[in-house]
């Protein structure tokens, strides 16, 4: 049976490049892709790899998994923050987070940010 190349047009004012390669590649083990630009969009053909899989299930596959790659890249750069912080504090030989905050209450300033500091007579907020 000969493979018959699909063609799968993708916003870029929607997806980024990296989103569309991104997807390209979780499928690469059912189908050949080739990825280009056009006019701002992406142009993506494909070819299954075997004839168990159709074309027309890679099409839908490769559709949800924009969505999926989406919210990914979404939730990324939500916990970016929180994720460098966790690595950091691993990596380090210090405590990065002040242990007296775990029980602390905002509304009690327990660590006497309100107060000037007695060294330069300033305040720290």
């Amino acid at each position: 049976m000969s493979r018959t190349t699909s063609t799968i047009n993708v916003s870029g004012e929607v997806y980024s490049r990296d989103i569309v390669l991104s997807v390209a590649h979780r499928l690469t083990s059912v189908a050949d892709f080739e990825v280009s630009a056009s006019d701002g969009d992406f142009v993506v053909k494909f070819e299954s790899r075997d004839s168990l899989t159709s074309n027309e299930s890679i099409n839908k596959a490769f559709h949800n998994m924009l969505i999926d790659e989406c919210l990914r890249d979404k939730l990324r750069a939500e916990t970016e923050g929180i994720r460098n912080l966790i690595v950091a504090q691993s990596f380090s030989s210090v405590q990065l987070i002040d242990v007296r905050l775990n029980d602390a209450d905002y509304k009690s300033d327990s660590l006497g940010f309100s107060q000037p500091d007695p060294s330069t007579g300033r305040s720290h907020v």
